[in-house]
């Protein structure tokens, strides 16, 4: 086994789980201006800087990559995505069918699956299942020897490939995008701190920063690519770098949602469902916006405080973790 594909895997870093606090943090934000702000000019000034949130997630797990046997690497995969993503799926479904759909067409209801690769009623979910696919491809590809810039390079050409031959199911677009971010991250951990690298990312970030562009990984936009990919692999290492050079924003908060971001990734879509059932259903005297926001503030507190402060071991499988191994 490569010993340098481990640095990365001993121990927690801290400023990596501020970036991701702050990563998940923007993720929420973004689905719940979804709801309310949408396509509005405030909506694209707040979210665009931090757009690259997606490629971040690939890009990270690329940088904690360490080759694994086949079988254990399904086992791990299984308990640390799968079945997170399978049970808050089934919550989310669930109640989906309370909010949205009494009756549903369970033919309907598969093939959305298939072309979205996850559920109604928990949309971001697909994220689990696309990085367990991806990790499994890049182990696979690792284990042969091969370089992970022509990894990275083949994630990008059967991205290209399958615009060409115009795949439907969306899955097969942020796959090998995420396959790409992953080789990306793994090939850059280390030497993404070098001033020679954050310069050109300097350049790159704030010199592509105001073109008109489109970046959703789900669906697989990244528009026009020969901005967006290098602008979002720019936004992913300057990222880390804040957080590594600049130890005094790495607070508490932004560690605590970093290292408790599935849980908040598992549930948060259910909560904004809820509260627009909520606001649909009843005549409000405030702002419907206002009042989603801070419902919604209200949920982020209470999950916080009880994640803080309650013991949780006996469903930690629930997000992936053991109770030996709260990670």
């Amino acid at each position: 086994m490569n010993t340098t594909s481990l640095s990365y895997s001993k121990a927690r870093q801290d400023h990596l789980d501020c970036a991701h606090g702050l990563m998940i943090l923007h993720m929420m934000f973004f689905h719940l201006c979804v709801s309310t702000i949408y396509n509005t000019p405030l909506y694209h000034t707040i979210l665009h800087p931090l757009s690259f949130f997606m490629a971040w997630f690939f890009f990270k797990s690329g940088m904690f990559f360490r080759e694994q046997d086949f079988v254990e690497l399904i086992k791990r995969g299984i308990r640390k995505l799968i079945i997170p993503a399978i049970f808050f799926s089934l919550i989310g479904f669930t109640c989906y069918l309370i909010t949205d759909k009494p009756g549903i067409n369970l033919s309907q209801e598969l093939g959305y699956a298939y072309v979205f690769g996850t559920f109604h009623g928990n949309i971001p979910l697909w994220f689990l299942y696309s990085l367990f696919v991806v990790q499994i491809m890049f182990n696979a590809l690792r284990r042969l020897h091969i370089s992970p810039i022509i990894i990275a390079l083949l994630g990008l050409c059967l991205y290209y490939l399958n615009k060409y031959i115009g795949f439907r199911p969306y899955w097969t677009y942020n796959i090998p995008l995420g396959l790409m971010f992953v080789a990306l991250g793994f090939l850059l951990k280390n030497i993404q701190y070098d001033k020679r690298i954050i310069i050109p990312c300097l350049i790159i970030y704030w010199g592509l920063f105001f073109f008109s562009t489109e970046i959703n990984f789900m669906y697989g936009k990244f528009n026009p690519e020969y901005i967006t990919i290098p602008w979002a692999l720019a936004g992913c290492i300057l990222t880390n770098v804040l957080f590594k050079r600049f130890s005094r924003i790495c607070i508490k908060p932004l560690r605590f949602f970093g290292r408790h971001a599935m849980e908040f990734l598992c549930t948060h879509i259910i909560v904004i469902a809820f509260i627009e059932m909520f606001i649909h259903t009843h005549q409000l005297s405030i702002n419907p916006i206002l009042f989603e926001f801070v419902l919604f503030t209200i949920y982020v507190i209470a999950l916080s405080t009880i994640l803080h402060f309650c013991n949780l071991t006996h469903i930690q499988w629930m997000f992936g973790r053991t109770a030996q191994n709260n990670k």
